[in-house]
């Protein structure tokens, strides 16, 4: 997890302090919330605030106040010294002070992949999310790219009050209601990566995009009428929580219906995440919120935003590939990928193959007239030089299967570890080993090879160190080569950075940063179709009809080529035409978080601080993590049996039936009781039982297991996965 010093915690148990004690960094401090404070202007809030500031006769407390936070926390960010920061804690009202955590980015086919099309399904049910306001907090926009045109857009919602800090040659319109920058003079994207992600979750329709060529067609967000809000808070050095947390706050107050947060760090405490404590006073707003589950995949246990409110996201390759064909000379064929394709290349002859010990520093004599075959990381511009014809990259066995691209400057192909190490047995069996490629453009298949969706190698993994008992990431949704907006031209020659005569305005690139606002915008079709559901409805929506299978039919696999387990799929792949009409809900209030906060283990102290109210544990009750009615189960057996308990809201027809179906995981024997539900009306909620049996003597005990839950009907299945830790 990425911070922005070394914290070191000292005996001050509210106190996270860092070794750089004499110096000034920026701290964010949570207090209590005064009594009165809903009828405090923000003059009087920030006198309220100044009065923890140490005072000095050199520096003023004004001078020292960055943010007067006022919906996302009830505290402020301040510049302070280690000292002064200790001194402020003997005050009455202060509750914790730490150096503000920095985050990380998490780095046009996809409603069509989605199923969404027009006149038809949830596109025509939520008229394309028409009215929905989503706010992304990110890198800024390129506002006068054509995805934020406002062509047959409404005027923003009455309620609508943002400011637009956006140069005037490029002002706000009735898409881009919005922009406030935290960072730098105004909120103009001078990275991509907010453009990127802004356009994925609610552009508008674009015609003939395309990066150098490749994936050309009509591009659009997945909710390409509604509205889009600009919040400034990462630059090309990173996100401070600070910047995050006054985001958010603004956010809130201006009236947002759905926050995309495509950022990965932060703390492994939900009491000292900026983005878990403003993400839970969203979710109390009624503001779905969106979060990437960060860019440290396959391994285990590598998750970022973990906190329950909010849906956590992972990523998954599309349907689409752009085929470059690699032919060997002994008649091997590998369906590989490339970005930068040209059409002069000789693909039919037959060019020497070489495996040089080292890409980068190999004698150039030797790689004239050449393809090369490299592992994927590579100098290009290196062998572009020494001659080569083109190259081969490789993946290494940890990418696996998952092909990422980016612009390269000379021909290539980009194959799967699998086809690069058949690739390489070749090349140092053979006398005289040969290659050619053939470049083959875009191509579309519904019964793709490789299946599709796949889990991205680099997609973080659960199980959550935040949270054992809640089954992360939620789900998933494409993230790999995704095209989207661009706030500058690209080029094979320029390679993402500069500008040249092949001018294109969008770009492909990979990550769960381009997942995330795919589900932000999913969350927004949803959100205008069903305006009366929860967050808490609108993400169960999403998960219990998610898809477990690919394209094929088969389970989804991950970047080994075997089938993702639920720590890398959570609940499956986002089917938006389906959470539309779930049938049955998983709801869950503010007051249920509170008392599963509880239950985790958390002091009064860190719930009040989420919470942004005094809270006593004692007082509300707590429940364990299990029987938080969440809409994916996951239990830990200490003993030889256990039973949770579920509630469900029926949003389907009144009279609606339903039978469970069981999957039970290896080794344990799991009983639903009741087995069937009926329901005499709309918004109408039965309760059931689940209860966990370890089976005496089986073979198969692990230290996890999976299986599912379905509640079926003549017309839906309602899926809940099952993850049982099994302690031996």
């Amino acid at each position: 997890m990425a911070s922005a010093t070394l914290l070191l915690l000292l005996s001050f148990p509210f106190l996270a302090i860092s070794d750089h004690s004499s110096s000034l960094q920026t701290y964010i401090v949570h207090v209590r919330r005064p009594n009165n404070l809903l009828k405090f202007d923000n003059t009087s809030l920030q006198r309220y605030y100044l009065s923890f500031l140490p005072a000095s006769p050199t520096i003023s407390s004004s001078s020292r106040l960055l943010y007067s936070y006022r919906e996302a926390i009830t505290g402020f960010a301040a510049q302070l010294t280690a000292e002064e920061a200790i001194s402020m804690s003997s005050k009455p009202g202060f509750l914790r002070a730490y150096p503000t955590p920095t985050y990380k980015l998490t780095t046009t086919h996809t409603p069509t992949f989605l199923g969404l099309r027009s006149n038809t399904g949830l596109w025509h049910h939520s008229n394309q999310g028409e009215g929905i306001i989503i706010g992304m907090l990110d890198t800024g926009i390129a506002s006068n790219h054509p995805s934020f045109s406002d062509v047959g857009i409404p005027s923003a919602p009455p309620h609508w009050k943002s400011p637009c800090q956006l140069p005037p040659s490029a002002p706000c319109n009735n898409k881009l209601i919005g922009a406030r920058s935290f960072v730098g003079k105004n909120a103009s994207d001078f990275h991509g990566h907010g453009s990127h992600t802004a356009s994925t979750a609610g552009g508008n329709f674009v015609g003939n995009a395309n990066v150098v060529g490749q994936a050309n067609g009509t591009a659009s967000g997945i909710a390409p009428r509604s509205h889009v809000a600009i919040y400034k808070v990462c630059d090309l050095e990173g996100c401070s929580g600070a910047d995050i947390t006054a985001g958010f706050d603004f956010a809130i107050q201006d009236g947002i219906d759905v926050a995309s947060l495509s950022l990965g760090g932060g703390s492994a405490s939900f009491a000292t995440d900026p983005i878990a404590i403003a993400g839970f006073r969203a979710f109390q707003k009624g503001i779905t919120v969106v979060c990437a589950a960060g860019n440290d995949g396959p391994y285990s246990g590598s998750l970022s935003n973990e906190a329950p409110w909010l849906i956590t996201v992972g990523a998954s390759t599309l349907n689409r590939i752009l085929k470059a064909v690699v032919r060997l000379g002994n008649g091997e064929v590998f369906v590989g990928e490339a970005l930068f394709q040209p059409r002069k290349f000789s693909s039919r002859q037959q060019f020497p193959l070489i495996v040089p010990n080292s890409c980068d520093k190999h004698p150039a004599a030797s790689l004239k007239g050449k393809i090369v075959l490299c592992e994927s990381v590579t100098n290009i511009p290196a062998i572009k030089a020494a001659g080569g014809v083109a190259v081969i990259l490789k993946n290494n066995k940890i990418v696996g299967a998952t092909i990422v691209l980016d612009l390269q400057s000379m021909p290539s192909s980009s194959v799967t570890f699998e086809d690069g190490a058949k690739i390489s047995a070749y090349a140092g069996s053979a006398i005289n080993p040969t290659a050619s490629i053939e470049f083959c453009g875009t191509v579309i298949s519904n019964n793709s090879s490789p299946s599709a969706p796949m889990v991205a190698y680099f997609s973080s993994r659960g199980p959550s160190l935040s949270s054992a008992g809640i089954l992360k990431p939620d789900i998933i949704a494409p993230g790999v080569n995704v095209l989207a907006a661009w706030p500058r031209p690209i080029s094979k020659d320029s390679n993402h950075n500069g500008e040249s005569r092949r001018a294109a305005e969008f770009n492909i690139i990979s990550g769960t940063s381009m997942a995330t606002p795919h589900i932000s915008g999913v969350v927004a079709l949803l959100k205008k179709a069903h305006p009366n559901w929860s967050p808490a409805a609108i993400k169960s929506s999403i998960m219990t009809t998610a898809d477990m299978v690919d394209d094929r039919g088969k389970p989804i696999m991950d970047e080994k080529l075997k089938p993702a387990d639920y720590f890398a799929l959570g609940a499956g792949h986002v089917n938006p035409q389906k959470a539309t009409d779930p049938g049955l809900v998983y709801n869950i209030s503010g007051d249920d978080y509170i008392r599963y906060i509880c239950g985790v283990g958390y002091s009064d102290d860190d719930v009040t601080i989420i919470a942004g109210r005094e809270v006593s544990c004692a007082r509300v009750g707590q429940i364990a993590e299990a029987e938080l009615n969440y809409p994916s189960i996951l239990v830990a057996m200490n003993g030889t049996k256990m039973t949770v308990n579920r509630k469900v809201t029926n949003v389907g027809e009144a009279g609606s039936r339903y039978k469970v179906e069981v999957e039970s995981p290896k080794g344990v024997k799991v009983k639903v009781k009741p087995q069937k539900l009926k329901f005499r009306e709309v918004e109408e909620e039965k309760s059931f039982s689940v209860t966990f049996k370890r089976i005496d003597g089986a073979t198969e005990l692990r230290r996890w297991a999976q299986g599912s839950l379905r509640w079926v009907s003549a017309k839906r299945v309602v899926r809940s996965p099952i993850v049982v830790t099994l302690k031996v």
